[in-house]
């Protein structure tokens, strides 16, 4: 909605970094793609102009189109063979009707094939419901490397203008079927196309005709998935006076089997059993479909009040109220299923309450008897209302107890649990491990801040079926992994034992290991060709140090080839600012195989203990550069490393030196990407007393260039091409992190933040939803007028 002035139509873009351009409600006649040489996304929506609103000029990366319109009666149907001459590197393509006029034209496959020929993802929406589908198909036969289409069919009638009157003098056009005759009615084969979604399907022959063609034609589809019409919250304060043709949508399973016959019938290469009949919750009128559902995913934090950040409610009554929700949708939803459909996912996050747990774990029991044989997937992730932080030793053992109370009551549900987390307990060491071998189908385990009792300081681990464990901060001084033979991932975090927390027993597929610690004075260094003498499949390895101390020792590489001859990924993470870095190429003089390595370097000073004298009283060790000396320093080669990843990166000798030396010993080096150091959203609130060193990244291209010459200069195999330097940005996973590490600290041991819900994400939760609530009171249902000849739409 961002307009010029009357008297310019027009508009030349040109810019030679721009990726992608949203423009909606623009008014102009011609838009001038003239010179965008890197744009790849391309979103242009509600056009007044009767012709081709956009040109394309120099746009070859252009992969992804979105174009949406309600098209009038003095507008021209597009020819896309012509409006798209010159972007023929379209993958993705969207086009939106919004419920009235097809203003697309069907063509030959001679001309449109060229424009088409390599597009992947198709999506037609809000087609008008009441019309033949069948044109749609002339995309098939012009697009030989499709791969998926989407169609949805739906009169939006609360977005739509429906007087007649209205209709006329704005220029809406009568609906009409589109006209098209295939080029090949009966040879026609299509090779690449293997899945079909279709909203809004009706039992008629225009929809079940058009699936059938398509079968025929598409001889891989793998999936049909079959929708009812959509149905938003704003469709339920529908006119009552507009008639809206009551949905034959199948519901029963006997009604689903009968229409796949009878689409396959007479079809020799069609199978029933790619047709699916899915179910999409939308809003309160869709409810009654629960029975269909097959994957549940139930968890508190989808319970977040409305009212939360207004009204003085403690936070105590709060969860109280969202985990009652989360028990009473479990018990309605499992209970009320046609026990005919497989329930094949379940998933359920809830607070750790007596009775609301025992409402759970019953109604699962119940669920798991009927649907054992085909449930793939259990879940249970149980929360405790206090943080670890918060956590006394008395609010431990009380969360122990409850959690047992809970276990004796139900051992039925926790016997099918696939995967489980508890945090924020502490138990007698046969309630852990009662625990585990009730468990029986237990693939992935996660322990947070879940404690033994004092006098019980070690812990053995045996689980026939057991995939990926997670334990962190368990206060233990050694884990045994006794016999686990199908562990594939194990990730331990904070011990406060002096020597090495884990004994690795029968584990022969364990292949990924993250370890996270503050190593303290008192802590020995870790060797790793000792540690890990009996884990020879190790193939990914992620190391933290919190900023700290470096707890492993580096070695030479005969000692410790045998133990990293698999590996492929290392990370290394949050190391220490200020020391030499150079030691963490015994690494890859060790792993021959290894392809990608990542290194962080971050004081996250925010996250650190910096008085002086509680690091002193809590063991903290002072920085010290790791001594090491290479194996081979002039002549070692490396001949399978691709990539070098450097969050961190500062322009001195530490960080070139390195990266030089990388580039020399990695022959087949393809790519260096070169970071700035981290900052999340806590580090801006930092104590002003802390004195930060500033960093010297490069923002300049100039400097980027300078230092790429500069790490190259005199090296004869290395290119300055493969250095990129990039701009960081955190997603969800780095913001958990940066959360989880504040527990995590707590008397050097902590848990996930998960459970402080409404504190952190469910507030984050409320405010998005007044937020949008609020921009759309603003907007109104239908937004400004544009020109007085069409609506605008968002």
């Amino acid at each position: 909605m961002c307009q010029t002035e009357d008297s310019v139509l027009q508009l030349q873009v040109e810019h030679p970094r721009l990726a992608e351009l949203d423009i909606s409600s623009a008014g102009l006649e011609l838009v001038e793609l003239n010179s965008l040489p890197n744009l790849k996304r391309l979103v242009f929506s509600l056009w007044l102009c009767p012709q081709e609103p956009l040109s394309f000029g120099n746009i070859p990366l252009l992969s992804s189109l979105s174009l949406t319109n309600v098209s009038m009666r003095w507008q021209k149907v597009i020819r896309l063979s012509q409006f798209l001459s010159s972007a023929p590197t379209i993958r993705d393509l969207h086009l939106s009707f919004l419920s009235e006029k097809i203003w697309v034209q069907p063509e030959c496959p001679k001309l449109l094939s060229p424009v088409l020929q390599n597009l992947q993802v198709l999506n037609l929406d809000e087609l008008p419901e009441g019309r033949d589908i069948a044109w749609t198909c002339f995309f098939l036969e012009a697009a030989p490397s499709l791969k998926e289409v989407c169609i949805t069919v739906w009169d939006h009638w609360c977005d739509m203008e429906t007087d007649s009157v209205e209709r006329e003098e704005q220029g809406f056009c009568e609906k009409t079927n589109v006209e098209w005759e295939s080029s090949t009615p009966d040879g026609f084969r299509h090779y690449n196309l293997t899945k079909l979604t279709i909203y809004g399907f009706q039992p008629n022959e225009n929809f079940m005709g058009y699936i059938r063609h398509v079968m025929e034609a598409a001889v891989n589809l793998e999936d049909i998935s079959l929708y009812d019409r959509k149905v938003l919250e704003c469709c339920e304060d529908l006119d009552p006076k507009i008639k809206v043709a009551p949905s034959g949508y199948p519901e029963t399973i006997q009604e689903q089997e009968l229409l796949k016959k009878q689409i396959t019938e007479g079809l020799v290469m069609a199978s029933p059993h790619i047709i699916h009949f899915r179910t999409c919750l939308l809003s309160k009128r869709t409810i009654h479909l629960r029975h269909l559902l097959s994957n549940l995913d139930i968890s508190v934090d989808s319970f977040v009040p409305h009212y939360y950040g207004y009204y003085a409610t403690s936070k105590d009554a709060i969860q109280i109220q969202m985990n009652a929700a989360v028990s009473d949708a479990t018990d309605n939803i499992l209970n009320f299923r046609n026990q005919e459909i497989p329930l094949r996912q379940l998933t359920i996050c809830f607070y750790l309450k007596y009775y609301d747990c025992l409402t759970i774990g019953k109604t699962v029991a119940r669920a798991m008897a009927t649907h054992s044989h085909n449930l793939d997937s259990a879940e249970f992730s149980i929360l405790t209302g206090k943080r670890a932080q918060h956590c006394s030793i008395d609010d431990l053992r009380h969360n122990g107890k409850q959690l047992m109370t809970f276990f004796g009551a139900c051992t039925d549900a926790f016997a099918g649990l696939t995967r489980l987390h508890l945090r924020n307990l502490r138990l007698a060491e046969t309630d852990i491990l009662n625990i585990i071998a009730t468990c029986k189908r237990l693939e992935y385990l996660r322990l947070s801040m879940c404690q033994t009792e004092d006098s019980v300081l070690q812990m053995k681990f045996e689980h026939p079926r057991l995939v990926e464990l997670n334990i962190s901060s368990a206060g233990l001084e050694l884990v045994e992994l006794s016999s686990l033979p199908n562990l594939k991932r194990l990730v331990f975090s904070l011990w406060n034992c002096p020597q090495e927390p884990l004994s690795f027993g029968n584990v022969p597929l364990l292949s990924s290991l993250s370890l996270t610690d503050e190593s303290m004075r008192w802590q020995k260094v870790i060797r790793l060709s000792q540690f890990l003498p009996n884990v020879l499949s190790i193939r990914d390895l992620h190391l933290n140090f919190l900023s700290e101390k470096i707890w492993v020792q580096p070695e030479c590489p005969k000692l410790l080839a045998h133990v990293l001859r698999n590996l492929q990924v290392l990370n290394l993470d949050e190391l220490p600012e200020g020391c030499d870095i150079a030691w963490t190429r015994f690494f890859i003089e060790a792993a021959p195989v290894l392809k990608e390595l990542c290194i962080t370097v971050w004081d996250h000073w925010c996250e650190m203990e910096t008085d002086s004298v509680e690091r002193e009283a809590q063991g903290f060790c002072d920085k010290t550069d790791v001594e090491w000396e290479s194996s081979a320093p002039d002549g070692f080669r490396h001949y399978n490393l691709t990539k070098l990843t450097i969050y961190g990166f500062q322009p001195n000798d530490n960080f070139l030196g390195y990266i030089r030396h990388i580039m020399e010993a990695a022959v087949n080096l393809e790519d260096v990407s070169l970071y700035d150091r981290k900052v999340l959203e806590c580090c801006e609130d930092l104590d002003p007393k802390i004195k930060v060193a500033s960093t010297g990244y490069p923002e300049a291209i100039q400097e980027q260039e300078l230092l790429k010459k500069q790490i190259t200069e005199g090296s004869v195999m290395a290119s300055p091409h493969i250095i990129h330097f990039r701009k960081w940005r955190p997603d969800s996973s780095d913001e958990d992190v940066s959360t989880s590490r504040k527990d995590l600290r707590f008397a050097k041991s902590g848990a996930s933040s998960e459970e402080e819900l409404v504190g952190g994400r469910g507030e984050r939760i409320a405010g998005e939803r007044e937020a949008e609530r609020q921009r759309l009171y603003d907007l109104g249902r239908r937004g400004w007028g544009c020109g007085g000849e069409a609506a605008w739409r968002g």
